[in-house]
């Protein structure tokens, strides 16, 4: 398996002085398939 996509969330930035501040942005995890289930699996 090489890539896992789950869930659906909206986070809204925000830092104050930024363009971005009050925007829903993307949040991407990037890890390896073996730690994210490590506990689960009994790897």
């Amino acid at each position: 398996m090489k890539k896992i996509i789950i869930g659906h969330l909206h986070p809204i930035y925000n830092q104050q002085n930024s363009p971005l501040s009050g925007y829903q942005i993307w949040s991407i995890l990037k890890t390896k398939t073996n730690e994210l289930f490590e506990k689960i699996m009994k790897i």
